[in-house]
């Protein structure tokens, strides 16, 4: 939430949201997925190192950016552009500032003899 948007109302949503997450409600626009994501930059934003991705079941059309720090230093150590990485995210959320991310891994790289190009 924005601070200008911020009202009682809306503070008031918030919270009841956050107790019904706690208490195992949690609605599909936050619950997690197992996904691939595709790599297509590496940046720097604020000294810090950000990754822009595609993540298709999410958005197939639209990048999203987001902290390379989410990302262990093994797979951190191997990004690059064109790299595929499975991790799970909230793939019904509505924005990409909604969206976050866990348990990256790396993904096979396709089977060119598979039949599947």
């Amino acid at each position: 939430m924005i601070r200008e948007e911020a009202d009682a109302t809306s503070i008031a949503k918030e919270i009841e949201d956050c107790t019904l997450e706690l208490s195992g409600k949690i609605p599909s626009t936050r619950k997690l997925r197992r996904t691939i994501i595709r790599i297509i930059h590496i940046d720097e934003e604020s000294q810090e190192p950000v990754v822009d991705a595609f993540v298709p079941a999410w958005n197939p059309h639209k990048a999203v950016r987001f902290p390379a720090s989410l990302m262990t230093d093994n797979i951190r150590g191997v990004l690059k552009p064109n790299i595929r990485l499975f991790a799970y995210v909230n793939i019904g959320a509505e924005k990409s500032d909604d969206l976050y991310f866990e348990k990256f891994e790396l993904a096979p790289k396709p089977d060119e003899d598979d039949g599947l190009s």
